[in-house]
Order: C-alpha cells, then sequence, then structure tokens
C-alpha cells in the first residue's frame, strides 16, 4: 500500500482566497475572535504572529484586516476536496484538521508511476485554488506527519520510511494530557530517540496510545482509515473574495464549482439533467436559476456554457457575495467510448448541445418535440414534448407534415373548390368523424387534391355546411 497525503496548511487563508503576496495584512482568528490562528507574508512582515492575541495584532498593524475562522466551511472544503481526488482512487479519506489522503497503491500503473500521481495532483490542487504539501509513504499515518513537517517527498518501502520517521519531532505523537513538551523533559527530541526506550517504559509513562502511534507509523500494526463515502446530492458552495459584478466574474467562479461537480458525477456513473444555481448577493438574497438539460450530461465545458447563456439572458445582481451549485436531478449514464485518435477539442456539437444553448438562451418553453397525440382530428393529432423525451415514431400515409394553424375556406365554382383554379380531387374522401364529447366537434371528408401548378394540398369539406377547407400543404 502507499498513502498519498495532501495536507493543506494555509486553509483557514485559502478558503477566503488570501494569497501569500496580497497587498496588506491578513489574519483568520479563531471562533473566539481573539486569538489568531493563520496568516499572510504581509502580516508576518510587520512581527504578527500565530496564536498572538488580534488586540495586540493591531497594535503592530492598525489597518489590519481581520477573517473570522468557519470551521464548518474548512471541514466541507475537505469533503469537496476528497471527492475532487476521487479520480485517482476509491480509497479517500479525510483527516481533520486539513489533510486528505489517498491510497492509490492499486493506481500507480493507471498513472503511469507514482511520481506522475503527485505531479498531477499537486496541478489539480493548485487548480482549485490552494496551497499544499503532498507526501506518499507506506502508512497513512507517516504520510500525514511527514507532511506536517513540510516534508514532500516519496517513500516506496518500510526500510526507506524508517530513515525518515526517526528524524522527525516528538511533538508530532499525542499525549494523553495533550502536553507537547512531555518528552522535551527526559532530554527527547526526535522519534528516532524514543525508539531505544523499552516499550513498556513507555506505556507507563505516556500511555499505551503512544505505542500504537509508534508502530502504525512505523508500519508494524495496521491502521485502517475511515473512507470518505460519495453524498447522495452534489451540493457544494464557493464564497467570493470580491463581489462579482459581471457575468464573466460570475462564471468564474461557477467553473470551480462545475469541475467538482463533474467530478462527482465521474465517480457516480451518472450524469445531470436538472441543476440549480443559487447567487447570493451582498444582502444575502437568493437569486435561484434552475438549468435543465434535454439529456444527462457531465462536460464541464457544455454545462459551463450552458450557465453562461442563462445567465446573459437574466437580470443580474450588480454584487454577488457567494455562489452555489446543487444537482436536483441525475440519471444514469454510461461511459463516453473514445476514439484513440480522436482530439477532443474537434469534436462535434450534438444534438443535445445546440437544444440546451437554445433553451438557455431563449427560455425552456421555446425549445420543444413533437410528439403524436391520440386524436383523430388533425389539428389536435400532435403535442409539444421535451426534447429529452422519447418520441414515439409512426409511419403516417397522404398526410401533410405543414398544417395551417387555421383551415382556409375555400371558394367554389359549380361545386368546385378553388385554390389559384380549381382543385383536382385525386385520392378521397377519408371521413374523420369525431370529438362529439368537447365543443370541437368535427364532421369532415378529407381529399388529397392537386392544384394548377401540379402542387398537392390536403383538404377537406365540412358535412354540415358542406364548405370546402384547405388545412395542409404538401412539400
Amino acid at each position: 500500500m502507499l498513502w498519498t497525503c495532501i495536507n493543506l496548511p494555509n486553509l483557514a487563508l485559502d478558503i477566503f482566497h488570501i494569497g501569500a503576496d496580497d497587498n496588506g495584512a491578513y489574519v483568520v482568528t479563531d471562533s473566539d475572535h481573539r486569538t489568531i490562528i493563520a496568516l499572510n507574508h504581509q502580516a508576518q512582515k510587520v512581527g504578527i504572529k500565530t496564536l498572538m492575541s488580534l488586540s495586540a495584532a493591531y497594535a503592530r498593524s492598525p489597518d489590519l484586516k481581520v477573517h473570522h475562522r468557519k470551521p464548518t466551511h474548512e471541514i466541507n472544503t475537505l469533503k469537496q476536496t476528497a471527492l475532487y481526488l476521487m479520480r485517482y482512487s476509491p480509497h479517500v479519506s479525510i483527516s481533520i484538521p486539513n489533510s486528505v489522503l489517498i491510497e492509490i497503491g492499486a493506481s500507480i500503473k493507471l498513472f503511469k508511476d507514482a511520481r506522475h500521481i503527485h505531479h498531477s495532483i499537486s496541478q489539480d490542487i493548485e487548480r482549485l485554488g490552494f496551497n499544499a504539501v503532498i507526501t506518499s509513504a507506506p502508512t497513512p499515518l507517516a504520510a500525514t506527519w511527514l507532511t506536517q513537517c513540510g516534508v514532500e517527498t516519496l517513500i516506496h518501502n518500510k526500510r526507506e520510511l524508517a530513515s525518515h520517521l526517526d528524524r522527525l519531532p516528538l511533538s508530532l505523537i499525542k499525549t494523553q494530557d495533550n502536553n507537547p513538551q512531555a518528552f522535551q523533559a527526559v532530554g527527547m527530541r526526535t522519534i528516532g530517540e524514543i525508539k531505544n526506550v523499552s516499550r513498556a517504559s513507555i506505556a507507563q509513562r505516556w500511555g499505551y496510545d503512544v505505542l500504537q502511534q509508534i508502530d502504525k507509523a512505523y508500519g508494524n500494526t495496521p491502521d485502517p482509515q475511515k473512507l470518505f463515502e460519495l453524498p447522495q446530492q452534489f451540493q457544494s458552495k464557493i464564497p467570493l473574495n470580491f463581489p462579482a459584478t459581471s457575468v464573466e466574474e460570475i462564471v468564474f467562479g461557477v467553473n470551480r464549482l462545475i469541475q467538482q461537480m463533474c467530478q462527482y458525477l465521474s465517480n457516480t456513473k451518472r450524469g445531470v439533467s436538472c441543476f440549480k444555481l443559487n447567487l447570493l448577493d451582498e444582502n444575502l438574497n437568493p437569486h435561484r436559476y434552475s438549468l435543465k438539460l434535454s439529456s444527462p450530461s457531465r462536460d464541464a465545458k457544455h454545462l459551463i456554457h450552458i450557465v453562461k447563456e442563462r445567465l446573459n439572458q437574466e437580470s443580474i445582481p450588480s454584487r454577488i457575495e457567494e455562489i452555489q451549485i446543487n444537482t436536483e436531478t441525475t440519471e444514469s449514464l454510461s461511459p463516453e467510448s473514445k476514439n484513440l485518435f480522436t482530439d477532443i477539442n474537434s469534436k462535434p456539437p450534438t444534438d443535445q448541445t445546440l437544444t440546451d444553448l437554445l433553451s438557455a438562451r431563449i427560455g425552456e418553453g421555446c425549445v420543444y418535440s413533437i410528439d403524436i397525440n391520440p386524436d383523430h382530428r388533425p389539428e389536435y393529432a400532435w403535442k409539444k414534448s421535451s426534447p429529452s423525451r422519447q418520441l414515439q415514431h409512426r409511419t403516417i400515409h397522404n398526410r401533410p407534415v405543414w398544417l395551417l394553424s387555421e383551415p382556409k375556406l375555400l371558394s367554389t365554382t359549380s361545386g368546385t373548390p378553388q385554390l389559384r383554379g380549381p382543385l383536382t380531387l385525386i385520392e378521397g374522401p377519408e371521413r374523420i368523424e369525431t370529438g362529439w364529447w368537447d365543443p370541437h366537434r368535427v364532421r369532415r371528408d378529407y381529399f388529397l387534391a392537386m392544384t394548377q401548378n401540379q402542387s398537392r394540398v390536403w383538404i377537406y369539406q365540412d358535412l354540415p355546411t358542406r364548405s370546402w377547407f384547405l388545412h395542409g400543404i404538401f412539400s
């Protein structure tokens, strides 16, 4: 087994999109709003440190910008990161407060080698907007300890692992009283030094839990991890560091959420056919948009394009503070078969792509399919249908595709119907007599007729009035 730990040391800063080189000093305070737990480089330059009181920090920098920690948001961010990283392995675990563990041993051949996986994970984390320390080791606890010390390395076996763990500080081991200075009282500083002490003495002085942690780190005892479970539905949100004032800025934030949603859909082997986009303005008022697709999809590029088209048709508030996306309807979707030599960027647009874009641009009710309706009256024999619905296919002879919205009354000469000259009846009659149960009863004899210029038309004679009407035109 080979465990990769992705440690996000600046998670408290990253969720506020605070970069190390941002202008101005930024700090994040704990839940009590008094103690500093994270800060950027600008705050460090003026002498601010972690665990410093907020009042002392203000004394060093009166223009200090303060954000209050959001533990729930941090946990949600870890879950979203774990969800995105499931593309590498189904064995993903979350380690509170700021780490994600992946067992990549079974995936090495799929991704060429472990170093290639490291590089790919690093690119994904950077794409998500986080800074990370990434390390792989034969045990999950060893990988976690190494990343906590800022060590980025790739360790393939337990023999190589021991030389790295021996140099790590003993403060990584948790004691019964949670005292990080407990080992320094006896003059020990590194994990390698405590290995020379008898196990009985360690257990007597610091408890059996210390022995268990050492054994798990070195791989002497199993260390099973609680695996991350996929939620029933995807739901995620992203607060914006600066209010979005245009569709382009909103779509920039939507892009990240869509990428996460498509990874979730890929993991669950499903596609989304309806999802909701919620935009929260500066007063936290929600602006909700429901986006429906003609058929299920998990194509991120296509979904982002739909969101952009929809927002371009809407009246968007000028200052958007937060973006939320959640799936509403998903369906099973088989994996796409790709040609080895096909360029994915040159893939031609499908009927689904065109239908979804038209729906987003001109409205869902304006794009529909035509389906058969069980009624003998021609004007009621069809109905509007969703483009995603499986349509009925029937062969109907001697019926025109083009029906007039209202039948046109024809003049007659000596009983012969006229349409830019006399019409020649070439087939008929076909009697349709129905609708006695509603106000639209009909009694008609339909004929196939030919005009003077050899065009075929569909006409009928209304039996009660003996009048002739034009109802359809053949192509």
